[in-house]
């Protein structure tokens, strides 16, 4: 529920962190593009994640930032790989 419901939970358990997450692409599932962002006042405005794998049954999800004040001149991407046990 932490992944796949990530979009609903974040804003309401912490919007102190988060201002918003909202799939502007997709359902939610692989290839599907979320973006997020950050409350007035935070160093980082917003990211955009493409989601490359998500496994339920395994706990398992990858995914990868394609836009965002984090990447630099220097980073086209960073790819977060993450299993629950």
């Amino acid at each position: 529920a932490l992944h796949i419901d990530f979009h609903n939970l974040m804003p309401k358990l912490a919007p102190h962190a988060f201002k918003s997450i909202e799939c502007i692409h997709g359902d939610g599932g692989a290839g599907s593009i979320r973006i997020t962002h950050f409350p007035e006042g935070s160093p980082i405005k917003f990211m955009k994640h493409k989601i490359d794998e998500l496994d339920a049954d395994n706990l398992s999800c990858k995914f990868t930032m394609i836009e965002g004040d984090v990447l630099s001149e220097k980073l086209d991407s960073i790819v977060t790989e993450v299993k629950f046990e």
